[in-house]
């Protein structure tokens, strides 16, 4: 099967809002009615953040955002990271889930966040997203600490490339 990891185009804000929302109800985190909205996803896409996987048919089966770590620099952490981007938003569609497409999309993220020339990668993800958390420690994020934010309990992953 040969997949594409390329920028989300305009024209896809409204699937990829779609997809997002399919995730909502296989979410073991954050991800409920009222998040991520759709203005997230042309946010993600208006900073040259939102990327997608595509199969040989053009499907978006995965997508997910890089941007500027705003909402980071906030918490209390030790990190050596002087210029990171924050991994945000990462769904794989329900029914192409079980297939790695989620280690794919991060290796793409991960590459198209060296291209950007900045230090590294920090993410949040929920403490009971035990998928995620195994995503995550499998491409060898460090641990950096753990937050409450918007009633869920986080721990703090970081990449430095």
């Amino acid at each position: 099967m040969m997949l594409t990891f390329q920028a989300a185009f305009e024209e896809e804000i409204d699937l990829i809002y779609q997809l997002y929302r399919r995730c909502v109800l296989t979410s073991r985190g954050s991800w409920d009615d009222e998040y991520p909205t759709r203005d997230f996803v042309e946010q993600d896409y208006l900073r040259q953040g939102l990327m997608t996987l595509k199969n040989e048919q053009g499907e978006i089966v995965a997508a997910g955002a890089i941007t500027p770590a705003d909402e980071l620099e906030d918490l209390e952490y030790h990190t050596t990271l002087l210029h990171p981007l924050e991994l945000s938003r990462l769904a794989v569609d329900p029914k192409f889930q079980g297939r790695g497409y989620g280690k794919l999309l991060l290796q793409g993220l991960i590459e198209e966040v060296r291209k950007r020339g900045v230090d590294g990668i920090q993410l949040l993800a929920a403490k009971e997203n035990a998928p995620a958390l195994a995503l995550y420690r499998g491409a060898d994020f460090q641990e950096k600490g753990s937050c409450r934010m918007y009633d869920t309990d986080f721990i703090l992953f970081e990449k430095k490339l």
